[in-house]
């Protein structure tokens, strides 16, 4: 499983009022937070259909993220985030995050779950039932030995004999692949799901649909209304060629059968692997306008907008989209022997548009999803800065006022004419291809200067010929909302003023029209009295070395290197009196893991300063982990030498924590004799954060 994503309390309270720190979500995000970027999001601006982030690392950056379906809910009073992703909750229990049906995986009890009411709701706990050509029948039970558990679903592999179980997670659905990897030779077989129903609860078979299709209906025995459908098993083999089948359903009890009989599992014509994907869908969802749309053959296509109520003072600048597209049956044709005709993925076409004329991917282009040559769901992220993402908000100009932007998702189909009054625009009539939800998160930045888009306030060092002439400021204000008005250190209110070019440093500030400022800063210098005749680093074992050479140092009083992670914000580490060597030698030994910036500055006589050009050496902290495979002890050394601690986790493939080493500032040694045998990852951290990941395999 990946982590999920978060942020510090310490970026969360730069962002949120104080009261926030005790909410259930604070520190947290869901997977639907922007892509690509650190953000921390602002809680108290959630609406249900609606959350706003800060990017920490530009926080004049912001993002709103909208959606056609609820994305938050109420719950005792506050606004909580909706998050069907799975969490660990002990070493065999995976629960989802909230959401109205809690959905869940007990590998211990082999089942999934889902929440109804004040009950639990199981399934996925499967027998396999075989029908020999010789007409014995065998049971066979289930087997979990090798399940992997990701964010959204489970994988179990051979959980009967060449035959695998895939179990996909979305909100208040659960949807189950059974995949036949090879003809098994047998008359029939069967599926026997052990259902686990809540007091009170009955399943029964239903056709209550235009095409007679038989779904199961999950029911409160004492108000007889439906609280979970089981859509039928669709099956479908590998061959790409459109067309599926249903595999029987029949209720025995508390347990829901499946049948695949040898028409379709013996059938030379057919490619294997075999997939048969009963589903589970909570009624709620989809009674409350879970799914938003249907198609239309194309040309023609159905559409559906999105509103985003954008503050005030910003400037839309970028979009992510995401959707749901469900690729289901055709309505209009059935084939003989209870076959019919599919409308697979990859006959969806998608395309964003947006009221003031920008286009994803483009003017006359769609989004396809290629190679998807299968039923089922299509949801993509499309990420900022992709195909006219950005053409999407840049045509909306700034304002003061806040303003709705609109934003139009077009969805159409390349086969499967309508029929009948099926298969169109209206959702609950769409057989074909439908949208079941879609959401847009707009990128907006603030007023900056001098390109500086952390926090709008820029710095510009400037160097003047011969310290006797003059220089232009300017700013160079963007985005906000113009006019903007100046206010110089010195006096001046014009957007440029002229200075003597002789050291020293002026500041402005910059005010838009909707009343946001921030300052720009310049500071001037004289050209380098000091004829530099090297300046250079190198990454050893230890960490960076730097050397200056000069051709002279006549007229310096002191040299000081300064040091910067980001190549602004600097600090001096150490100092030189000149000594008439020429040539000055420095290591390094703390260098930040990534791109390190190095400069050396020069008091001269008479007050004058003067700067080097930067040096920029890229570090990486390397570990060696010996021996490897182990059977008791392991060694992780670090290479070069360090001032910071590491610290040492390993986790099992599942995610799982294993083991946890103390922390060391150049070797340590761990005790793997209790893990059993197989693969784990080492992860090593440093500053709280992930460096590397390195698999070790126990074998005894």
């Amino acid at each position: 499983m990946v982590d999920h994503p978060s942020y510090s309390a310490e970026e969360g309270l730069k962002y949120n009022e104080a009261e926030y720190k005790d909410h259930p979500d604070f520190g947290k995000l869901t997977f639907a937070a922007p892509y690509g970027v650190n953000v921390v999001e602002v809680i108290g601006r959630r609406q249900t259909h609606q959350r706003h982030y800060i990017d920490i690392d530009n926080p004049h950056f912001f993002y709103i993220e909208r959606s056609t379906k609820a994305i938050n809910m109420e719950v005792d009073g506050i606004m909580r985030a909706i998050d069907f992703s799975l969490h660990q909750q002990t070493a065999s229990f995976y629960e989802s995050g909230l959401q109205k049906n809690v959905t869940s995986v007990n590998l211990q009890d082999k089942n999934s779950g889902m929440r109804i009411a004040d009950g639990l709701l199981t399934f996925n706990n499967f027998q396999l039932k075989r029908l020999n050509n010789d007409n014995s029948i065998e049971i066979l039970e289930s087997n979990w030995s090798t399940v992997n558990v990701n964010n959204f679903g489970y994988y179990v592999v051979d959980i009967f004999p060449f035959i695998d179980l895939e179990v996909k997670y979305a909100e208040g659905r659960v949807k189950s692949n059974l995949i036949i990897k090879q003809n098994l030779n047998a008359k029939e077989i069967t599926f026997i799901d052990n259902l686990g129903l809540p007091v009170g609860y009955n399943a029964i078979l239903s056709n209550n649909n235009p095409f007679n299709m038989n779904f199961v209906e999950i029911y409160d025995t004492e108000s007889g209304v439906t609280e979970v459908v089981v859509d039928p098993a669709r099956t479908f083999d590998a061959s790409g060629n459109a067309e599926s089948w249903l595999s029987e359903y029949e209720i025995l009890g508390n347990n829901l059968l499946i049948k695949c009989d040898s028409i379709h599992l013996n059938d030379p014509s057919r490619v294997y692997p075999i997939t048969v994907d009963p589903t589970f869908t909570a009624v709620g969802p989809v009674a409350n306008g879970g799914g938003v749309m249907g198609s239309l053959p194309s040309p023609a296509s159905c559409t559906n907008n999105i509103v985003v109520n954008f503050p005030g003072g910003s400037t839309p600048w970028d979009t992510q989209i995401t959707w749901t597209v469900l690729s289901d049956f055709c309505a209009w044709i059935f084939v003989d022997f209870g076959v019919f005709v599919d409308c697979l993925m990859s006959e969806a076409q998608v395309r964003v548009t947006s009221s003031c004329g920008g286009a994803s991917p483009g003017a006359a282009t769609v989004w396809t999803c290629p190679g998807c040559n299968t039923i089922g769901y299509w949801t993509p992220t499309i990420g900022f800065n992709q195909a006219g993402t950005q053409s999407l908000a840049q045509c909306y100009s700034a304002s003061c006022a806040n303003q709705n932007l609109t934003f139009t998702i077009s969805l159409n189909r390349l086969t499967c004419a309508s029929n009948y009054g099926y298969d169109n625009c209206v959702w609950a009539n769409s057989y074909c291809q439908s949208l079941d939800d879609w959401s847009i998160t707009v990128q907006g930045r603030s007023v900056e200067t001098l390109g500086n888009t952390a926090t709008g306030n820029g710095t510009q060092n400037i160097y003047d010929a011969d310290c006797a002439g003059s220089q232009t400021l300017n700013p160079t204000p963007l985005y906000g909302v113009g006019p903007y008005s100046y206010s110089w250190s010195h006096g001046p209110t014009s957007p440029t003023v002229s200075v003597p070019g002789t050291v020293s440093t002026y500041t402005v500030d910059v005010t838009d029209a909707c009343g946001t400022t921030v300052t720009a800063t310049f500071d001037i210098g004289c050209p380098l009295n000091v004829d530099i005749k090297d300046f250079s680093g190198l990454k050893n074992r230890s960490g960076i070395d730097l050397n200056l050479d000069l051709q002279n140092e006549e007229g310096i009083n002191m040299m000081r290197l300064l040091k910067s992670k980001d190549g602004e914000n600097w600090e001096a580490i150490t100092h030189f009196t000149p000594e008439g060597g020429l040539n000055y030698k420095y290591q390094d030994n703390s260098p930040f893991e990534g791109t390190n910036y190095y400069k050396y500055g020069f008091d001269h006589e008479d007050d004058v300063q003067s700067m080097s050009d930067i040096v920029a050496i890229d570090f990486n902290y390397e570990y060696t982990l010996y021996p490897n495979p182990s059977k008791d002890l392991v060694t992780i050394d670090l290479e070069q030498k360090s001032e910071i601690p590491s610290s040492i986790k390993v986790v099992d493939l599942m995610g799982r924590s294993v083991l946890n080493g103390s922390t060391f500032l150049s070797s340590t040694t761990l005790d793997v004799s209790h893990l059993e045998n197989g693969n784990y990852s080492v992860l090593i951290y440093r500053n709280g954060e992930l460096i590397e990941s390195k698999r070790l395999t126990i074998l005894r």
